[in-house]
């Protein structure tokens, strides 16, 4: 799911056996939603829809990919047509796996096959009506399944964990010693170290940003974060970190406030009625967890 994962569990008794059986029912149920919903399994669910693309064929879908399909829907009514899962074909031009722009293709044709709107779902599925769109919901999957594993942990009467993917949190009770988890935010000009840290517990949060998959083009930084109406990347804030009940809600609303300018991103994020902070260009913290203590 585009990053390491890492589960941490106390527990107060010695019972290995037990935690290492949840683990693994955690593991399982991470590695079902990365061959159900990454675009990179030819024989996912998502690379089904992508295939069929202009063929007119509905693929059917389960009430969980239906329920992200829902969110989805959602977050790109809300954000006026900012958060759109069909963007990704524009990876044909900004190439992040290679870190160049690939000038022999042409961008006017790609922004013909984005527009979340031409998605069409009903009861027997959803289908792409053109050939060649893409749908990529790697923006909540990641999210959706640190929730999920969390789950499975509660299911299993775990009172103190913490779920890491890819950066994203989700925290099950206070540490070990009884006190909120400490969390550091990733600094975008030092991604080694820790701007801010926040404290957590029984929570989740979660940071989109644009200052880790990019490269230089013509003297600019070209960021992963692309308008979809123009295929140009977005001049957004470079990190928007949430704190919220459950990391789909958290890593939603942070997404869809960094796909934002940033004045535009603090409205959003105020709406919100969560916890939020924004790191500008020049790497200034605004926001509620923008007062945390400093982390060395």
């Amino acid at each position: 799911m585009g990053g390491p994962a890492r589960v941490t569990i106390n527990s107060d008794h010695d019972n290995a056996g037990a935690i290492e059986i949840v683990i693994d029912e955690v593991m399982l149920r991470l590695l079902d939603l990365e061959a159900r919903y990454s675009r990179f399994k030819p024989d996912s669910l998502i690379s089904q829809i992508n295939a069929r693309a202009g063929t007119g064929v509905f693929t059917p879908i389960d009430l969980e990919a239906q329920s992200l399909i829902n969110l989805a829907d959602q977050l790109w009514r809300e954000t006026k047509g900012l958060f759109d899962p069909t963007v990704g074909v524009l990876n044909q031009l900004w190439d992040f796996r290679t870190g160049r722009a690939n000038t022999h293709v042409q961008l006017s044709p790609l922004i013909e096959k984005v527009g979340w709107d031409r998605v069409e779902s009903d009861e027997r599925g959803i289908r792409l009506p053109q050939a060649g769109m893409e749908i990529d919901l790697g923006g909540l999957v990641k999210e959706f399944a640190a929730d999920a594993a969390a789950a499975i942990l509660r299911d299993a009467g775990c009172q103190s964990a913490l779920i890491e993917l890819a950066g994203d949190i989700v925290a099950i009770g206070s540490g070990a010693d009884g006190k909120a988890w400490q969390i550091g935010i990733r600094d975008p000009q030092a991604p080694s170290k820790s701007i801010v840290s926040v404290l957590l517990t029984n929570a989740a949060v979660c940071s989109s940003g644009n200052y880790a998959r990019r490269f230089i083009h013509k003297g600019k930084f070209v960021s992963h974060l692309l308008h979809p109406r123009t295929g140009q990347p977005i001049d957004g804030p470079c990190s928007v970190t949430v704190i919220g009940e459950s990391a789909l809600v958290a890593g939603a609303i942070a997404t869809a406030g960094c796909l934002q300018e940033k004045i535009n991103a603090e409205s959003w994020l105020r709406q919100s009625g969560l916890p939020w902070l924004v790191i500008d260009k020049e790497n200034q913290c605004f926001g509620p967890l923008g007062y945390s203590r400093s982390t060395p």
